[in-house]
């Protein structure tokens, strides 16, 4: 097929998908050249698209003349078809690194993210229930930053992605399996919680060294120490009372920021401050307390 040739298919494709555009129009215009299987009209059609390295993607003059398809355009073309030299090289797929999918079509997700073999971080902020089960075949994960409906618990599949060293979830989870403490790499869990009690299971993740709970639980546990790494940890307490004394003999902690329901400050703050006094300079704890 001559590149003038090449050119006329992907002009009409174009005209296909955004003459009088609804969702049956687009996935009937993107299954169409999907299906042509060229390498070279897929590039044309991708022309000016590109990821960033913070894993946002820029669409082209096409795509982007309709803000509520063109990312579904984007991510069926970029995964589903064959590709070419001739694509910009953030699009290749063993050069993807990183990537955000912040917007698609409501309550789907793209087909075969598994062609990204070398991903190492996924955001995922979309109108979407859960997590797609594609996402546990990215072996080569090491973070994830999830912002998706109705993820009221982190499923037990995770367990697969054992290079895993950063979890963002953003919305309220219950449930944590027990299972989770396998995820041996985790460095660092953001969660939005809606338990009031931590879950054992947290603390039996021994590389953590980062931790934040974003919405208040009973205390902070004298299980704590048993993050023998932990060197920042961001709390939100129902009654800072409750806060257990023993944890600030952590000789990892570097940062402690405690958020409380009740604006007093309790006792063992005296303990805790005197003790981070008398430590060497390099040795002290960076600490606040926040009302909420």
């Amino acid at each position: 097929m001559s590149t003038a040739e090449i050119k006329e298919m992907a002009r009409k494709v174009k005209e296909n998908l955004l003459d009088d555009t609804d969702w049956g129009k687009v996935e009937s215009g993107v299954l169409m050249s999907v299906a042509f299987n060229e390498p070279k009209m897929n590039a044309e059609l991708l022309n000016g698209c590109r990821i960033n390295n913070d894993g946002s993607i820029v669409l082209n003059s096409f795509m982007s003349e309709n803000e509520e398809y063109g990312p579904y355009i984007f991510f069926n073309l970029f995964l589903l078809s064959p590709q070419d030299p001739a694509l910009h090289k953030s699009l290749l797929h063993e050069n993807v690194k990183k990537l955000a999918i912040n917007s698609y079509k409501p309550g789907a997700f793209p087909d075969d993210l598994t062609v990204l073999k070398s991903l190492e971080e996924l955001i995922l902020d979309i109108d979407y229930s859960g997590i797609p089960e594609q996402v546990y075949d990215l072996t080569m994960l090491k973070s994830i930053d999830i912002n998706t409906n109705e993820l009221t618990s982190i499923p037990e599949n995770i367990i697969k992605l054992q290079n895993l060293e950063t979890l963002i979830i953003r919305l309220g989870v219950d449930v944590i399996n027990d299972n989770f403490s396998g995820l041996s790499k985790l460095k660092k869990l953001d969660i939005n919680n809606t338990f009031t009690q931590i879950p054992d299971a947290v603390f039996k993740l021994n590389n953590l060294e980062g931790l934040i709970i974003n919405n208040p639980v009973g205390e902070i546990s004298d299980k704590f120490s048993n993050l023998s790494k932990l060197k920042n940890l961001d709390v939100a307490v129902q009654h800072s009372c409750s806060v257990s004394s023993k944890y600030f003999h952590s000789s990892t902690l570097e940062k402690l920021h405690l958020r409380a329901m009740r604006p007093i400050i309790p006792k063992e703050f005296d303990e805790m401050f005197r003790m981070n006094y008398n430590r060497p300079i390099e040795e002290k704890i960076n600490i606040s307390f926040q009302k909420i």
